[in-house]
């Protein structure tokens, strides 16, 4: 759980939801490479995400499609994309793997975690732009990812966060009463959310 001095500062890690992953997951996230395995056994493609990412996003899509990759790989490279703030590659990204033959034939948590991301890159590029478009296109995606997983705690912490950020909350001054019930309802869920007991001090 943070400190008490992290929470008052904000000054949060991402090193306390790094350690809820397994060592290889940890490493896929935090490495500077990308690392795409192949159909055939013991081949990969490594790719630097930081001098060779390429501008056009379609090319690693493609090669993520053809070799039928599971959601982490498509994760992995949208945040590199996100990371370099190229938010509409990382949306292309996660675009064409909810229409990707693996991801389609996949579980409805799955699917779940690509919306709820796509959400969130659509949220990043409205604060980056002030783009109200991609505040309801968050939004939508954001109800799509609750339908199929309600119980997921970025989907929860999403919602909160629309809340607030929607072009009617953002005209309002005051009465934050429905915001703060559903951060009630992510820290009773998920009592060491950083993000909703921040929202609480």
């Amino acid at each position: 759980m943070p400190s008490t001095e992290e929470m008052s500062t904000g000054n949060l890690s991402a090193e306390y939801y790094l350690q809820t992953l397994d060592k290889r997951t940890q490493e896929a996230y935090t490495s500077k490479n990308i690392t795409i395995p192949l159909k055939d056994e013991g081949e990969e493609v490594v790719i630097d995400a930081i001098n060779d990412l390429p501008e056009d996003s379609s090319e690693l899509c493609t090669l993520l499609q053809n070799e039928d990759c599971d959601k982490e790989y498509w994760l992995i490279v949208a945040k590199a994309y996100a990371n370099q703030g190229k938010i509409q590659e990382a949306a292309n990204v996660i675009r064409s793997a909810l229409s990707a033959p693996v991801i389609l034939d996949s579980t409805s948590d799955v699917q779940s975690m690509l919306h709820g991301f796509l959400a969130w890159l659509y949220l990043t590029k409205d604060s980056k732009e002030k783009d109200s478009l991609s505040v309801d296109l968050a939004l939508t995606e954001k109800n799509t990812a609750i339908s199929l997983d309600p119980s997921s705690e970025s989907n929860l912490l999403i919602d909160a966060v629309l809340a607030l950020t929607s072009k009617k909350q953002r005209d309002r001054k005051q009465n934050y009463e429905k915001e703060t019930r559903i951060f009630d309802n992510l820290l009773k869920r998920f009592p060491t959310n950083c993000f909703a007991l921040l929202e609480k001090i």
